[in-house]
């Protein structure tokens, strides 16, 4: 199966942060867990977590772990000691991957309105419709972020 080659690419390589971030998309929910080969049993955020431990530059794992957690302060502790809240983990993915759609329309999710801004560790702070305009520019065809983007707006002729 799908998760049983992931697993095998953890058995051949356990630092592969690849295989740790795909069999974590493999699960159905933050709390479901897969046995691996050498007996330890994760959970999906666990796998995300690992993966960011293997590579702490893999994007899409700081991604999905934001999106594992409910709520804007969420927050999991990572292995090497951080606690990183959901809106701290999409800005890590952008770091990591200043193109990351997905995370800026994330991140752009979290906020409370279009007005409403998060500080990047970049120094720029973008506000909820610049983030869903930044999803927008590093993925044209990203339907839902227009979506979002046109509902930040108050009115039907207003622009942004």
């Amino acid at each position: 199966t799908q998760q049983q080659l992931y697993a095998e690419a953890i058995r051949c390589d356990p630092t592969e942060s690849a295989a740790y971030n795909h069999l974590g998309a493999t699960l159905s929910g933050p709390t479901a867990s897969y046995a691996l080969p050498d007996g330890r049993t994760m959970t999906q955020q666990q796998l995300y977590a690992e993966a960011i431990r293997c590579d702490p530059t893999e994007s899409a794992a700081y991604n999905h772990l934001g999106a594992t957690l409910s709520g804007p302060t969420a927050s999991y502790a990572l292995t090497d000691g951080r606690t990183m809240t959901v809106q701290q983990l999409y800005a890590e993915a952008i770091c990591c991957d200043p193109n990351f759609s997905a995370a800026y329309y994330n991140l752009g999710a979290t906020l409370s309105g279009p007005t409403a801004s998060y500080a990047l560790t970049d120094g720029r702070t973008m506000t909820q419709q610049q983030l869903y305009a930044e999803a927008i520019r590093c993925d044209p065809n990203y339907s839902a972020a227009y979506d979002n983007l046109g509902a930040t707006l108050s009115g039907p002729t207003a622009s942004y």
